[in-house]
């Protein structure tokens, strides 16, 4: 490998959370550990530690897969096994679903020294522009000056990306979710709840253990629902943007788009760590091993955590009545018994059920 200036590196990945966080971590796991990788956070450790517990930290099982040498239950608050949902407060289902709720940014802040021990580099500074120029990418950083890269790795949110530098093309939204942590609500701590009603449209509200508190969250527009829950002591209140959709194209040139940069929140349940997780082993894999950023455009595409069938499914529940989210949950109360009653009255709702189904897997 050419030898590289002390400006210069492989790969720069600009924005530390799940995506960012997972890409530099897999970065150190591919061609024998040869490229010379950097990532850049504009937070600090207190700041990145409030921001990143703004969500609701839940994850499912399937983590275990996605870091199979990190003992996750190092990092788990509390273990789910248990979930109840209620659809317009009519149909109210009890199942099972094993899962986690994850002390997030301990996790992800874990990663990033393990990335650093195997020879990664890492340091706090805000991006501020860049140029292709010459096979070159010329990052500006508020600090630390000019940098050189091959590859550029986006892992922040789009907003700033959308305005300045990229018209993305695809069909994307992002959706503004309004959470509160308190004291002494009366939940299980194994449990999580969910509620669907017409008034939340492709969202909902959740109840979610954290420890010995409880996070409850809604649509921001539907805030004001919150205030009976003023009777438990309120630690604190977050808003948080959540981006959501697919994109034409994640890899431009020499430059991929992970994470919120990608807006692969998933549109119908919301999660994104996990398809950030993914995100992120992808770009590295296809940049560190195969030396194709176009590898990770068509490999995310073909994964399960593609957001195209979850985002029909999410625009079909958006325009629904409590009459038929009631109805069309019915069959959902006696899974699998009900799949003939499900042929017979219910077919037109197949391929909503079969995304509630891989939801469990990819949505969370």
């Amino acid at each position: 490998m050419v030898a590289l200036l002390k400006n210069e590196y492989d790969i720069i990945i600009i924005g530390s959370g799940p995506a960012g966080a997972s890409a530099a971590y897999f970065s150190k796991f591919f061609d024998n550990n040869s490229k010379k990788v950097l990532t850049i956070e504009s937070l600090d450790e207190r700041h990145y530690t409030r921001y990143h517990h703004m969500c609701g930290e839940v994850v499912s099982r399937y983590i275990k897969d996605d870091f199979p040498d990190i003992q996750i239950e190092d990092f788990v608050v509390n273990k789910i096994d248990k979930v109840i949902e209620s659809w317009a407060n009519e149909v109210k289902i009890y199942s099972t679903l094993k899962g986690y709720v994850l002390n997030r940014p301990k996790f992800f802040l874990n990663i990033l020294r393990r990335y650093q021990k195997q020879g990664g580099n890492f340091f706090q500074d805000r991006f501020i522009d860049f140029q292709e120029k010459k096979g070159k990418i010329n990052i500006q950083l508020k600090n630390k000056g000019v940098l050189k890269t091959k590859y550029l790795i986006f892992a922040t949110g789009p907003k700033k990306l959308k305005n300045s530098f990229f018209n993305f093309d695809g069909d994307t939204f992002s959706t503004l979710l309004y959470q509160i942590l308190v004291r002494n609500y009366p939940l299980e701590k194994n449990c999580v709840e969910f509620y669907y009603d017409e008034r939340y449209k492709d969202n909902y509200k959740w109840i979610f253990p954290y420890g010995n508190h409880v996070k409850i969250g809604v649509p921001y527009e539907n805030k004001d629902e919150l205030k009976d829950y003023e009777k438990y002591k309120i630690i604190r209140k977050d808003v948080k943007q959540v981006y959501c959709g697919i994109l034409n194209t994640y890899a431009i040139n020499n430059i991929l788009f992970i994470g919120d940069a990608a807006f692969q929140n998933n549109p119908l349940t919301k999660g994104g760590i996990r398809a950030a997780i993914n995100a992120g082993k992808i770009a590295a894999e296809s940049l560190v091993k195969y030396d194709d950023p176009q590898r990770y455009d068509k490999m995310w595409k073909k994964s399960g955590f593609f957001a195209e069938p979850y985002l029909l499914a999410s625009k079909k529940l958006s325009v629904m009545k409590n009459e038929e989210i009631i109805y069309h949950s019915k069959p959902l109360k006696y899974f699998p018994i009900s799949i003939p009653w499900i042929f017979l009255k219910y077919k037109k709702y197949l391929s909503l059920y079969k995304i509630y189904y891989l939801s469990e897997k990819f949505g969370w």
